[in-house]
This record gives C-alpha cells, structure tokens and sequence, in this order.
C-alpha cells in the first residue's frame, strides 16, 4: 500500500468516529429533551368507540326528542298513591240515650269490632234499691236497614255495668254501610222478676253517632241479582227472592230483601210450607219496623231434607202472610200462596 493511499484510510476512519460521535450527540440531547416534556398518557383498559361526526340538522333531530321526552317527563303529573278515606268520627261518648227515675243509658264508647263492624260500649245503671232491672235492646236498624243485634242485661238494685252493643261488619258490609250515620234501636227496660207490671221503659230510640242531620243522611238502594223474583211490591211493602243456595251451617238457603212502606211495624212469616210435595217448616218469621228496609234468608234444615229424603228441591211452596205483630189476632194485612219452580 503506499503512502497515499494510508492517508486517504486515515482521513475515512476519523471521518467515520466524527459522524459516529455526532449521532452520539444528537442522540444525547433528544433524550434531555424528552425529560423535560410531559409524560404521554396510559393507554386504557377500556377501549373508547367515538361516535362518527355528523351534521347539525341530524345533530338536532336526535336531540329534539330527547327535549320532547324531558318536558312530557315534566308535564306528566306522578300517579299519586289512592288514601283511604278516614274512619268516620264517633264523638258520642257521655251521651245518655235512656233515663228515667230508677235506671240509665249512657255511651261510654264506639270502637271497631273484631268481625270489622262497630260496637258501642253502653254503661246500663239501676239506681232502683230494690227491683233487679233487666235492660234489652232489639229492632236494631241502622241507616234504614235493620240489623242482627243481642242486647240483654241483668242488673242488681243499686249496681251498674258495662256491656256491647255490637253491629256485624258482614251485615253493614251487605247492605253497603261504611259510616253509621242513624241508629234506631228499641229499649225496653223491666222488673226482671215481675212480668206482670208494666215494662220502665218500651220505646223506640234514634241517635246519630256521626252528628249528621236527618236531612242529610242517605238509605243505600238495595241490590239487584240476576233471576230475581218479586213475590209482591205494593204500597205497603216489598218481598223479593233474590236466590238460593247451600250454607254450609243453615243447610238449603233462600236470600230476600224485605222493605216495609207502611205506618206500623209489619211481621213476615211463611206458613204451610211444602219441599217436593213434604210438609218442611222453616220455622222463619221476621219483624221490619215501619219505613225499615232488611235482608233476610230462610233456611230449610239439613237434616229434614234428608229425613223426606229430598236429594234436589224441585218446588217450594209456601204462604207468605203478613200482619201488625201488636195485633196477631186481627186479620192478615197480606197472604197469598206462592210456588216456586226451581230446576
């Protein structure tokens, strides 16, 4: 090799140390300077879809449901939960509904039964200092529609007591009755060992436990059912049969409403009673005081059905007689014989 071309080696291999130390540097300061920069975001664990870009006019077609939805959401009152109506008001309590010289009534309460009917507490007092005084009340009605009550109590000369007087929350659920704003009960109080004088008291009582007036209080229609019969509907009274059927204590069962248009109390009974041609009595009778409504059943006993081995009732008839209960000896105010065909 000669001289030259040692020189022109030499002069290559600095260049190539020189370029290497300026990639060197360069490098060096790239690195100082990506220290100084801020750190570049880690990448998620979700990954993120964006939404292609649209135009304003479908831009503002999506939105303007979502601002109908808002304002129908705004205008749209929220479905409020029904309350039930508040339990009427019996603010009776002290209220004497009988006294006389030797005995009295007073309400001591009013408070819901266990069956969901009402029961007023009556405190009975006999200031006699010798008769045993026996207190009763029947004939009970409420809101013009007459009612199942047991009211007798016995007390001792000088003594008092406490007892119910309930009404059944299935009879004031018959007749439609949620408030009760008339109570017309009968009291008769008496010597209790001596029948023969005349009874203290024997009367008829109204009271209106809810302070309403008379004007203002309403006698519920009574209800209508499919296959109904009206025996008789005159201006006097009503007797309709409303349908049969099997109770599982009374046995064969009619259900009939009775209203009594007249001026005095009226006794219901049926008499010379037939099932399938056999003499079955239902041994039924019913009073309805004067300008009273009532429903009533007539049941024929289980037992006697099948004593006449009655299987199916195919006839039923019977004399519907009706008469004034004060006098039983005077003559029907009503009777007829009925049959009812029954498939």
């Amino acid at each position: 090799m000669t001289v030259k071309e040692r020189r022109n080696m030499n002069i290559s291999k600095r260049y190539r140390k020189a370029a290497a130390l300026l990639a060197a540097l360069t490098a060096l300061c790239l690195a100082l300077s990506a220290c100084g920069s801020a750190p570049a975001p880690a990448p998620s664990s979700v990954q993120e879809v964006q939404r292609p870009q649209q135009s304003e006019k479908e831009e503002a077609k999506q939105e303007q449901p979502k601002e109908e939805a808002k304002e129908e959401a705004k205008e749209e009152p929220k479905e409020e939960q029904k309350a039930e109506p508040p339990a009427p008001a019996y603010d009776i309590k002290g209220l004497v509904i009988a006294e006389k010289d030797n005995f009295r009534i007073t309400i001591d309460g009013v408070e819901e039964s266990w069956s969901g009917g009402l029961k007023f507490s009556l405190l009975c007092e006999n200031m006699d200092p010798e008769r045993t005084l026996m207190f009763s009340i029947s004939d009970t009605a409420v809101n013009g529609y007459m009612v199942s009550t047991l009211f007798v109590e016995e007390v001792a000369p000088g003594k008092k007591t406490f007892e119910d007087l309930s009404l059944s929350g299935d009879d004031l659920e018959t007749i439609g009755i949620e408030s009760v704003d008339r109570l017309d009960m009968k009291i008769r109080v008496y010597d209790s060992n001596d029948w023969h004088i005349d009874p203290f008291m024997d009367e008829r009582v109204s009271i209106y436990p809810t302070g309403m007036s008379e004007e203002d209080i309403v006698v519920p229609e009574r209800r209508t059912v499919e296959g109904e019969l009206t025996a008789e509907d005159n201006d006097q009274f009503c007797f309709v049969l409303l349908g049969t059927r099997n109770d599982s204590i009374w046995g064969y069962t009619i259900d009939c409403y009775i209203e009594n248009r007249s001026a005095t109390d009226l006794m219901f009974t049926w008499d010379e009673v037939s099932v399938n041609g056999f003499m079955i009595d239902p041994f039924w009778a019913d009073t309805v005081v004067s300008g009273c409504r009532e429903y009533d059943s007539i049941s024929f006993s289980k037992s006697k059905l099948e004593s006449s081995h009655i299987d199916k009732i195919e006839e039923i008839e019977f004399k519907l007689r009706v008469y004034d209960p004060a006098h039983i000896m005077s003559k029907d105010a009503y009777s007829k014989v009925f049959t009812l065909t029954l498939e």
